[in-house]
């Protein structure tokens, strides 16, 4: 793992939300998310970043505290697989 200030990664979460937020500006619907196939591939990275970015700040700092930071980081991969299955439902 290449060693980075743990600033870094907490910029790259706080970079993810503030894009996810952007992405679904306007839309009202978790159906009307799914139309655009854009908008969830590009949510769907960001959560991945914010699931690396939490990982490696935590690796890097253990007393690092981060409220619930297992459950965060589960519903993360939690939506990430939920968002793959229905882009293959809806989209496949």
């Amino acid at each position: 793992m290449k060693y980075r200030n743990i600033s870094v990664w907490l910029e790259d979460i706080l970079k993810a939300i503030e894009e996810i937020e952007s992405f679904t500006a306007g839309i009202t619907s978790y159906h009307q998310f799914l139309e655009n196939r854009i908008i969830v591939l590009a949510t769907e990275r960001d959560f991945e970043i914010i699931a690396e970015a939490l990982k490696k700040a935590l690796l890097l700092n253990a007393q690092l505290t981060i409220t619930n930071s297992k459950r965060l980081l589960a519903c993360v991969i939690l939506s990430i697989t939920n968002i793959m299955k229905l882009n293959t439902i809806e989209f496949g």
